[in-house]
């Protein structure tokens, strides 16, 4: 059957998988980062398999367009991309908590957004610094003085100043970086001290070993196995865990996307059923496994559900949320 209006077929195949012709049309992933990061590295492993269960889909392709932290993407996405399915938005999983509070997001709605699913992460959000330092705990990751890199605005500056004003710590963040990418590559040149977006993995794959050492992890889901003490677990005021929950809880969004404002629900229904299916496919998950991730899945109607909580916080936790990031 043909939708007349936007030009997309929907075929029933196989196990109530929808597939768009839209006259064989490319889909680009735009990514708000710049390469080798792990929303350039998730939005590549989609790449290599959203098209198997999108099958009269043209070529499926990365383009990055970083800046600000994906901010420039973020606005892109919800004022100038075409909604016709064939451009692909992943932004920082921040931005949808952040815009209830944050002065840099006031105005975008992120509910405006059509979510197709997250890939997200079972793995740790670690606060690392480089070896050298002789830095063994809290104590002294908060009473030094070292630098830490963060991306302009996003998930690691806002992290990177949540431990920061949570320990009352000493350490500087220096910000400007388009991604984590490179944030790594200015520490193993010895520009930087650290960051607290660290990945077990990365301690494998980026890192001589022994060179950098785990402080704590800052996670909303975090691995207990793991002997790094947990950022809410050193907040001073009990009231203040709530907040810190919050802001963390925008992991659920992690490597989630989107489709522009106005997307017909057609062609949302055909991209959140070929996602559903590909994040349990064995040769996406056999991939993941090689690149050393984890992912942890969530629906598109499931990030919607969350966006919809995050919008209806209470106004005096979300004045505390941003005194804590002040």
């Amino acid at each position: 059957m043909i939708n007349k209006k936007t030009g997309w077929a929907v075929i029933l195949a196989g196990a109530a998988i929808f597939a768009p012709i839209s006259a064989y049309a490319d889909i680009v992933i735009k990514v708000g980062f710049a390469v080798g990061g792990g929303y350039d590295v998730n939005a590549r492993l989609m790449a290599n398999h959203l098209g198997r269960f999108l099958p009269e889909a043209g070529s499926i392709y990365v383009e990055n367009v970083d800046g600000a932290g994906s901010l420039r993407l973020a606005k892109m996405m919800l004022a100038k991309e075409p909604a016709d399915g064939t451009v692909i938005g992943s932004i920082s999983s921040w931005f949808p908590v952040g815009a209830t509070f944050d002065p840099a997001l006031v105005g975008l709605d992120f509910s405006q957004l059509s979510w197709i699913g997250g890939i997200g992460t079972t793995q740790e959000r670690l606060c690392a610094v480089s070896s050298s330092l002789g830095i063994a705990d809290i104590s002294d990751f908060a009473e030094q003085t070292f630098q830490l890199g963060a991306t302009t605005s996003g998930t690691t500056d806002v992290i990177t100043r949540l431990v920061q004003n949570t320990l009352h710590a000493d350490f500087e963040i220096v910000r400007g970086f388009s991604g984590t990418a490179p944030v790594r590559a200015a520490i193993i040149r010895g520009e930087l001290d650290g960051y607290c977006s660290l990945r077990v993995r990365d301690l494998e794959k980026v890192f001589e070993p022994g060179t950098m050492t785990p402080i704590l992890q800052a996670s909303y889901r975090p691995n207990l196995d793991l002997p790094y003490p947990l950022l809410r677990d050193l907040v001073e005021a009990p009231e203040d865990i709530e907040i810190v929950d919050f802001i963390l809880s925008h992991e659920l969004f992690q490597y989630s996307f989107a489709l522009p404002p106005g997307t017909p629900e057609d062609i949302l229904t055909v991209y959140r059923q070929a996602f559903d299916a590909m994040v349990q496919d064995p040769e996406f998950l056999a991939e993941a496994a090689k690149l050393r991730m984890q992912p942890s899945p969530i629906t598109g109607a499931e990030l919607e559900d969350h966006l919809d909580r995050i919008q209806k916080t209470p106004l005096e936790v979300l004045a505390r949320a941003g005194a804590m990031l002040d």
